[in-house]
């Protein structure tokens, strides 16, 4: 019995397509455990019945044996009465004996192998159950953090695609018409109270700075004559 092989099976079955749509990681953790102890009670059930077979054989065995060397007894005891037909039947018997006492050694030396790799495949079982039990808050930790950063790179893929930006860029022309819509609203409109002060007191720095330098030029054409 392939108790491991049946346990990928069942995990693959039952839990692996939850597995992408992950949405509670605790309670998915806890069933794959589940399944996992139920597998192994399985597993030992068909160990106990695999050594209840073993000793029914050996039982089987030590009868044949003692049915065997009964008959021999029997043998030797009907040849010593020369009674030589007895005798044979007795020799018949005991070969019948012997042939089902090589059938069940065989059959006893199949068995303890199974046996043994049921023992091995019980105890790998029981150390992965322990292993998942001892690790699954960090399973549950990280699922949970691999399922946020899925959540982010899908979020951030979106505003890569082609289609985000070039919404973005439409919205972003949008805002240009609106920017130079509203500029044409003012655009030949009368300059502003503030504008036509600033205009009125540069001219009056442009004229004082005229008028001084034309008294410097009279002053030094002055000096000259």
């Amino acid at each position: 019995m392939k108790i491991i092989g049946r346990l990928t099976d069942i995990i693959n079955s039952n839990v692996n397509s939850a597995l992408d749509k992950i949405e509670d990681p605790e309670k998915m953790i806890s069933l794959m455990i589940s399944q996992m102890e139920d597998t192994l009670r399985e597993a030992k059930s068909s160990r106990e019945e695999t050594l209840a077979n073993l000793k029914r054989n050996e039982n089987m065995v030590k009868e044949l044996l003692e049915a065997e060397n009964r008959w021999n007894k029997r043998a030797d005891l009907a040849v010593n009465k020369n009674l030589d037909d007895l005798a044979r039947e007795a020799l018949i018997e005991k070969k019948k004996a012997t042939s089902k006492i090589k059938a069940m050694e065989s059959e006893h030396e199949r068995i303890l192998k199974i046996s043994q790799d049921q023992d091995v495949q019980v105890e790998k079982l029981a150390d992965k159950l322990q292993e998942m039990k001892d690790r699954k808050n960090e399973l549950v930790i990280r699922a949970r953090s691999a399922k946020e950063k899925s959540k982010v790179e899908k979020i951030v893929h979106e505003v890569d695609s082609s289609d985000f930006i070039q919404k973005f860029h439409e919205f972003e022309n949008k805002i240009e018409k609106m920017e130079a819509s509203a500029e044409m609203v003012n655009y030949g409109k009368n300059t502003s109270v503030g504008q036509k002060f600033s205009d009125l007191e540069r001219d009056e720095e442009i004229e004082a700075e005229l008028n001084a330098m034309k008294e410097k030029k009279a002053s030094t054409k002055k000096k000259t004559n």
